[in-house]
């Protein structure tokens, strides 16, 4: 078990042990505020740690899933290594930044960032950015999107 690869077992579909699906990044991320909700709605009627602590636990499990989702596409990497460094940004989008998509989609002409993750699993239903992003031209002035913190690995 040395040699065991999480990433590689992930991105080989090999979920079977107590995960059996993990949906759209956006329905995730409704699920999690929905139970934020609940908690808040529902604290002074069912106001027990047991059920608390159940719905913190739900809540953990999800943004588990959504780390492992949005990992699992990211492990892929396939145009990644095709960048050349060094970068210029042309657009910096912070996460809970508010974008049109069809901008990204249609004037830069993007319909998935550099891991291979479609343009709209990177925003939320109503266009705010779910990670850190940049718009970069590299040294041949070939454009791509990509994750902000991948941008260190070509300077």
């Amino acid at each position: 078990m040395d040699n065991f690869d999480l990433k590689k077992y992930l991105v080989e579909g090999k979920l079977t042990e107590g995960i059996w699906n993990i949906g759209n990044p956006d329905d995730i991320n409704k699920f999690i505020d929905t139970l934020e909700v609940i908690k808040d709605d529902y604290y002074a009627v069912v106001g027990s740690d047991t059920v608390m602590d159940g719905l913190d636990t739900a809540i953990q499990g999800a943004k588990d899933l959504l780390a492992l989702k949005i990992g699992n596409v990211q492990a892929e990497g396939k145009l990644l290594k095709e960048v050349r460094g060094p970068l210029k940004m042309e657009l910096n989008i912070k996460k809970g930044e508010g974008i049109d998509i069809d901008m990204i989609m249609d004037d830069y002409g993007f319909e998935e960032n550099v891991d291979g993750v479609s343009v709209e699993d990177l925003f939320d239903e109503k266009g705010f950015a779910l990670r850190d992003m940049v718009i970069v031209y590299d040294q041949r002035d070939d454009m791509y999107l990509m994750d902000a913190e991948d941008m260190s690995k070509y300077h």
